[in-house]
């Protein structure tokens, strides 16, 4: 499974990525099922739940010079998926990709479109209220 989406935005470069690489904020943003979570410098791990599907979610991000990349692997049980998401910043826009393969791959795309729509429209607005919270 593959998405993509493009945003246009007025918000600086350098605030974006200020933003997008720090996992304390997207992981609740875009993982809407996120109940609970901990970061030890670029790793993360979550405890979603969806429906009755209580999961865990391990990751690492790594930030490039103009790309964002949340490398993760769903576990549920015995079940495993895995994926990234993936941001690339330029002026004025910002590339949105989710790619996942595994366990319950394509009720997850279903998901993800609707989070990362719903992020995507609102995307502006989001980044802004952050950089405020930050006082960036």
């Amino acid at each position: 499974m593959r998405l993509e989406r493009a945003v246009s935005t007025s918000q600086p470069v350098n605030v974006l990525k200020a933003i997008l690489s720090d996992p304390a904020f997207i992981l609740p943003v875009v993982f809407r099922s996120t109940q609970n979570y901990e970061i030890h410098g670029n790793s993360f791990n979550i405890t979603a739940r969806h429906l009755l599907f209580k999961h865990k979610v391990y990751g690492n991000v790594y930030s490039l010079s103009n790309e964002i990349v949340y490398f993760f692997t769903l576990v549920f049980g015995n079940q495993l998926g895995s994926g990234r998401l993936k941001f690339r910043v330029t002026g004025g826009a910002v590339n949105v990709y989710v790619e996942y393969k595994g366990w319950m791959e394509v009720y997850s795309r279903i998901l993800f479109m609707q989070w990362i729509d719903e992020f995507c429209t609102n995307f502006d607005k989001i980044i802004h209220e952050e950089r405020i919270r930050r006082g960036l």
